[in-house]
């Protein structure tokens, strides 16, 4: 049950980012785009859904019956838990009128691109997709070894 919730949560809050995204791209070119859409109402649920997240992953570490550190989906989970955490801390700084000049806002808001990156938790719950992606990974790892002996 934990798990199903779990992504019900990842798939409503992607849903979320995806609207979010299309409707602040169409701003760039039409500055009345979606008049009613707030922006602010957006961020608060996105500070909800981290917190979710972070709740989720503290769970998932202090329930294990094996050693967290070596599970390298719970390892994907926080660092992706912790770039939305980043992101909900930044956001404030990054949109303020007064450090807009900065080239480091702009990395910021770069970086907030990678929110979608959070799908890929939902790969761990799909059982052919999660063998897919160990049997690529794994296929990635031989490959650099032998480019690596090609090397030497």
């Amino acid at each position: 049950v934990f798990f199903a919730v779990v992504v019900v949560l990842i798939a409503v809050n992607l849903s979320l980012i995806t609207i979010e995204s299309q409707v602040l791209a169409s701003r760039v070119l039409n500055k009345e785009y979606a008049p009613g859409f707030d922006t602010s109402a957006v961020r608060t649920v996105d500070v909800f859904f981290t917190v979710i997240f972070v709740l989720e992953i503290l769970l998932r570490i202090l329930g294990s019956e094996e050693e967290p550190w070596r599970d390298s989906w719970l390892a994907l989970d926080v660092i992706l838990v912790f770039m939305a955490v980043m992101d909900v801390l930044l956001t404030p700084v990054t949109d303020s009128e007064a450090i807009d000049s900065f080239h480091v806002t702009k990395i910021f808001r770069v970086c907030r691109a990678f929110r979608a990156v959070r799908a890929i938790r939902l790969i761990r719950f799909v059982r052919p997709l999660r063998v897919l992606t160990s049997t690529v990974g794994e296929a990635v790892r031989a490959v650099l070894w032998m480019v690596l002996l090609l090397v030497l």
